[in-house]
């Protein structure tokens, strides 16, 4: 085009200078063909610039499967623009001004998504992808009326942060008691510790997980949930039943998975101060920071808790058949603790970001001992430091590659120089791990995972008031490969199911323990163990409106021995056992669930039925006069979960029903306790809540009846059934703008029932607590 432009020019001058090179014709035409051009160019001139320049478009998918997700908003804040996903998940913007935005991405059951610091560049074509959680609960917790539910195969309990606040739990234990199947284990008020059950297993067959990084004692196995604050609880996960094949060895009887990390930045500053009072001189004092956002590419959280208690206080109860009635005043029990914890997320562009999140834990507890033989001096001391990081580098919307490490050591001081007892020891637990992990899709609904994870346990343990009972430096050493794939099916012109749901796992764990020598009647010890975990299960469903859901899965998972059950060297009268072998089982679940709205009114239910066969199970028994673990029992544990629930207009009034029954039964072969209840294992518990939502009030009210518990493993002695009625009322209201006060009381164990969860470890009657706060910002869910 521009060769005939440059032609016809020449020939226009040309012609204009003189007669002789051309006829006046010949001039006229050339005049006339140079105009003829200069009007089509400036046409199509005008048509290209009327064009529309496409320069921000991307795709909305499900985080879970990798399902576009059809009539997505994309929303340009502050600007009036929007976009809508078609139904490939497709959007795009054309024409927009230069500038720098912020993105809200959100759709129907959904948790909303936002991408700040989004620059546009004249001529440059820009894309942003985003996947989105789904902002559904399932299977007899919480559902919310007119959503998609996330089609799972095994019963997954998921508790989002908006939940978690309109709880006005004080602590992750005090949140995990509403939840079916889960069992919390405390040793008392103020300096009691937290354990975890589900589903009749021992609090170490959970493995307990801060953004996928293990905080299980290396020692013993169990982790105590009362150090992680609440208040940077983003997610909590509670994977019922072995999930050994997802999560790794010491997943036998479920996974709880706390999720501290955000995964999009945040949209609005808030700045949170609480200040609490309760029984017992119990004292808190909170600060913390939320989305904090700095040049449009990284925000931060930051809280910080102070806990003090006393913790003394009266107690009564007996112990059954024969009744032998125990009182008194516990003492010793106080607690004072000290918690830093932050969490942030850096975007380096729209598909690479890092998340990361730290801990700084301290405390100092009495350690009060049973109710008969109470200690007065005995003291102990923990500390843990803790730093997570993921590096996530989207690939494409269907595939991803993530890095995740972690590092943290927890250190732990027992003492008591004052007593005949006297002793004093000290462990330091470092863990490291490395984890590589890529999520694809090989065609439409399919969604798979496939990874490597590297950890590494060290245990130093040493008995500084009997050297010789330390056992020195341990290290576990565990290597493993695995892969995950789901695949989610649209069925939607048959006429039972519209939904299914396939998902398979598998994993394999080399782990080697290396122990030092510390003398030459102490042996280095090194034990190789590989192990193949497997798990795989189907979800069917129909509906929406209306929606039923049945489900089921079996597989097998393993937890291996504690650096304590092999190593021990307490004393003369117990010792560890360097040849225990890890502990196995089998499972299966199956579970059914409907939900409908009638009018104004919500209706959800359900019941999952499940079983577990454990074999290898370590117990402690007497040989020879010294207690050292053994592999020589067997369990089943056996049960079915109910749950019913009402959500009146729009849950301003909702009622749930809760009902876990667990028959978990010894089958060693020794006649005295074959077939037996285990102890500490109730039958049934069950929880009845009532709450009322209506701005600016939330009032509950909640009782849990608890079934009798063994405490010999011949059955012979018990503690009785018990139930506990709790109440708690909040209130919130603005002052001014950016400004709202708060205030919140709890009335916990009303009517000042005696129980025990732990022989001769009596809990605390009736409790209260007061707190008040005061938060600075926009963000609705504070």
């Amino acid at each position: 085009m521009w060769r005939l432009f440059l032609a016809c020019l020449r020939r226009f001058k040309w012609g204009a200078m003189g007669a002789s090179c051309e006829t006046a014709e010949q001039h006229r035409k050339t005049r006339l063909t140079f105009i003829l051009f200069l009007l089509i160019t400036l046409a199509l001139a005008g048509q290209v610039a009327g064009q529309s320049v496409t320069n921000l478009k991307g795709i909305i998918v499900d985080e879970e499967d990798g399902t576009p997700l059809a009539g997505a908003v994309i929303d340009i804040q502050g600007t009036g623009y929007t976009a809508l996903a078609d139904e490939y998940g497709l959007y795009s913007f054309e024409n927009l001004p230069v500038g720098d935005y912020t993105l809200k991405i959100a759709a129907p059951g959904y948790e909303s998504a936002y991408q700040a610091g989004v620059k546009i560049i004249d001529g440059i074509s820009r894309q942003i992808n985003a996947r989105l959680y789904r902002k559904v609960y399932y299977l007899g917790k919480i559902t919310v009326q007119g959503q998609r539910r996330r089609l799972t195969t095994d019963n997954v309990e998921i508790l989002q942060r908006d939940e978690i606040i309109r709880s006005r739990a004080r602590d992750i234990p005090e949140l995990l008691e509403t939840v079916p199947g889960v069992y919390i284990q405390e040793t008392g008020s103020g300096s009691g510790r937290s354990q975890i059950k589900i589903r009749g297993s021992a609090p170490e067959h959970v493995l307990v997980l801060v953004d996928g990084h293990r905080i299980n004692s290396s020692g013993s196995g169990i982790a105590d949930l009362s150090s992680i604050p609440i208040e940077m609880v983003e997610r909590l996960e509670i994977h019922k039943g072995g999930a050994s094949a997802e999560f790794g060895p010491d997943a036998l009887g479920g996974v709880l998975n706390i999720i501290t990390q955000k995964t999009q930045l945040g949209e609005k500053l808030s700045v949170d101060g609480e200040r609490g009072w309760g029984s017992w001189k119990n004292e808190l004092y909170h600060f913390d920071i939320s989305d904090l956002l700095i040049s449009g590419k990284f925000s931060g959280n930051f809280a910080y808790s102070l806990r003090q208690s006393i913790g003394d206080f009266d107690f009564s109860y007996q112990v059954e058949p024969y009744p032998v009635a125990y009182s008194g005043t516990r003492i010793n029990n106080r607690n004072e603790s000290i918690n830093y914890f932050s969490s942030g997320i850096y975007r380096f562009n729209e598909r690479l970001r890092l998340t990361s999140s730290g801990q700084y834990y301290q405390s100092e507890s009495g350690l009060p001992g049973g109710a008969r033989t109470q200690n007065a001096e005995a003291f102990s001391e923990d500390s843990r430091k803790m730093v997570n990081s993921s590096l996530l580098y989207e690939l494409s919307p269907d595939r991803d590659l993530k890095l995740d490490v972690g590092v943290s050591r927890f250190e732990q001081h027992f003492a008591d120089v004052k007593s005949a007892l006297k002793y004093e020891t000290r462990y330091i637990n470092d863990v490291y791990t490395l984890r590589h992990t890529q999520h694809l899709s090989g065609w439409q609904g399919n969604r798979m995972l496939a990874g490597g994870e590297y950890r590494r346990d060290v245990l130093e343990h040493e008995d500084i008031y009997r050297p010789s009972q330390s056992m020195g430096t341990t290290v576990r050493d565990n290597l493993a490969i695995f892969f995950n794939d789901k695949q989610h099916f649209d069925l939607g012109r048959l006429m039972l199911i519209d939904e299914a749901v396939f998902d398979f796992s598998i994993r394999f764990d080399h782990v080697n323990t290396d122990k030092e020598s510390l003398s030459w009647q102490d042996q280095a010890f090194e034990n190789s163990l590989d192990h193949w975990s497997q798990k795989a299960g189907l979800a069917l469903s129909k509906g929406e409106k209306f929606s039923y859901l049945v489900r089921g899965s079996y597989g097998r998972s393993l937890r291996l021995p504690s650096i304590n059950a092999l190593f021990w060297k307490g004393d003369a009268r117990s010792r560890g056992n360097p040849a225990l072998k890890p502990e196995k089982s089998k499972h299966g679940e199956a579970g059914f669930e409907l939900r409908g709205d009638i009018g104004a009114i919500g209706v959800s239910g359900g019941v999952t039925y499940f079983r577990s066969d454990v074999t290898d199970l370590v117990v402690w028994m007497p040989n020879s006069g010294i207690w050292q673990p053994v592999n020589n029992s067997r369990a089943l544990i056996t049960g079915h979960e109910d749950f019913v629930e009402l959500e009146i207009f729009d849950r301003v009034l909702s009622i749930l029903y809760q009902n876990t029954i667990t028959t978990a039964i010894n089958k060693d072969t020794v006649h005295t306790v074959y077939d037996k209840y285990l102890v500490f294992y109730p039958h049934y518990v069950t929880t009845l809540t009532a709450r009322f939502n209506y701005a600016p009030f939330n009032l509950s009210y909640s009782i849990r009846k608890v079934d009798k518990a063994y405490t010999t493993a011949a059955n012979t002695r018990y503690y009785n059934a018990y139930r506990v009625d709790d109440i708690a009322a909040s209130v919130q209201f603005n002052i001014g703008k950016y400004l709202r006060a708060g205030m919140d009381f709890k009335l916990n164990n009303i009517f000042d029932e005696s129980y025990q969860l732990m022989t001769h470890y009596p809990m605390p009657g009736r409790e209260w607590y007061l707190g008040t706060r005061l938060t600075y910002g926009i963000a609705d869910s504070k």
